[in-house]
């Protein structure tokens, strides 16, 4: 049997050469000779399914870019090698993200370097073999144990596709090779996984076909007992590849530690484009850094409790696509009324408002805090802050974590709109790059 290594990514498969994976845990694929993926993955992992569609809640929505990211990063580098991908060809999973209305596709083939094309939704049985002779074998010890759940037309393809297996007799096309860099990229209709040995015949076929595959691409399989004898510079050879691979895998654990890091300082960006979960999620972010401690509050609310020293603050967060306006600082003088009522506890009332939300910087019109709102806000002590004076705060407050004591001081002795971080220029920094990873 060969000992090459397969990582499964969403198919549960028992097979002494598999191992397991979802899509966030992220063991690297880079240790594997072959790649096995399962493209709804995605759905049991980050997608709440319901009759009007699939939602992809807040909460998920950083894990699964972060996991995009990550994937996506170590896919472009297994490309350039000689080693093989199968993808159990799907449609294009679409979903809507919480606090966004624009509909996200998730394309498998694209996500794995196969530009512009998108399979079709489409399920069955009848599968028909018209591939090269190199799949004869491998058809032989999966006919009847494959079902399909998408297909491809031929106006679909691209010139180095090789189609393999059709839509029982019609011309679509429901398995194709591909050639991304050196790696074999194979989209195949699924296996029949509830029988173990369908399992362990499905996975033997992938392991023969692999080493076709790399005997066309100029690796001649030897057979195991060569391994036994050594050519003068072989061992070396050997031992110098080891190294390699575990420095690779030393650069990746220090790749994902600063796509972390990546991920965490783009997400406060939020603060000047979101509104909703995502926005209040940032600003209590930023809060705890300023040290203030949380209290709990009902779960899908747009305001925050905290206490800051032996003081308390209450915080009403909102995200505009124009300015603020005075029923904002109403609900937040409500939610302050509720916490003199229920708590006997009087906190400091901060509204926070992410005003023009869907414009850039330069061309947000001030003021966000309009004069009309201003009298209601001033009479009840309101300090008034921007998304934008919030990112400000947290770039401050990550350079300088010596400044925190005297911020929350401003904020408390605030009376009105908030003074500070009006010259965003001088924090944020604007740049031609529009580079992201």
């Amino acid at each position: 049997m060969s000992k090459k290594k397969i990582l499964s990514i969403g198919l549960k498969v028992d097979h002494p050469n598999v191992t397991y994976d979802n899509f966030t845990h992220f063991r690297s694929i880079l240790e594997f000779d072959i790649i096995l993926f399962d493209p709804e993955i995605i759905l049991s992992e980050f997608i709440r399914q319901y009759p009007t569609g699939n939602f992809m809640p807040s909460e998920k929505i950083s894990q699964f870019n972060l996991a995009c990211e990550e994937r996506d990063r170590e896919i472009k580098q297994f490309l350039n090698l000689e080693r093989t991908i199968y993808i159990n060809m799907c449609s294009p999973i679409e979903f809507e993200q919480s606090g966004r209305k624009q509909r996200i596709s998730f394309n498998p083939l694209s996500f794995f370097g196969i530009k512009n094309i998108r399979a079709r939704k489409g399920s069955g049985i009848d599968i028909t073999f018209k591939g090269d002779n190199l799949y004869n074998d491998f058809w032989d010890k999966v006919d009847g144990i494959m079902y399909y759940n998408a297909y491809l037309v031929d106006s679909d393809m691209i010139a180095d596709a090789k189609p393999i297996f059709y839509q029982g007799n019609t011309s679509n096309i429901v398995g194709v090779q591909f050639k991304v860099g050196n790696c074999y990229v194979l989209g195949l209709p699924y296996p029949n996984l509830s029988n173990p040995f369908y399992i362990g015949q499905f996975i033997d076929a992938l392991l023969e076909l692999d080493e076709k595959l790399h005997i066309i691409s100029g690796e001649i399989a030897l057979p195991e007992w060569v391994n036994l004898y050594r050519l003068p510079g072989e061992e070396d050879a050997i031992k110098a590849i080891n190294k390699d691979e575990q420095d690779i895998i030393k650069l990746q654990g220090k790749i994902k530690e600063d796509q972390l890091n990546y991920s965490n300082i783009r997400s406060f960006k939020s603060l000047i484009t979101e509104s909703g979960d995502n926005l209040v999620s940032k600003v209590r972010d930023v809060f705890i850094l300023l040290g203030c401690d949380p209290i709990d509050v009902e779960a899908g609310r747009d305001d925050l409790l905290f206490k800051w020293k032996d003081k308390y603050i209450c915080i009403e967060v909102k995200g505009v696509d124009g300015s603020a306006a005075e029923k904002h600082a109403a609900q937040l003088e409500k939610y302050v009324a509720l916490q003199i009522d229920k708590k006997s506890i009087y906190p400091k009332g901060v509204l926070i408002v992410n005003a023009f939300r869907k414009t850039p910087l330069e061309e947000r019109d001030p003021p966000i805090f309009p004069e009309q709102m201003m009298e209601y806000s001033i009479s009840r002590k309101h300090c008034l802050i921007s998304g934008l004076q919030m990112l400000c705060i947290y770039q401050n407050i990550i350079t300088k974590p010596e400044s925190k004591e005297g911020i929350m001081q401003q904020i408390l002795d605030t009376v009105g709109r908030y003074d500070k971080y009006n010259n965003w220029r001088s924090i944020i920094k604007k740049t031609s790059n529009t580079q992201e990873l």
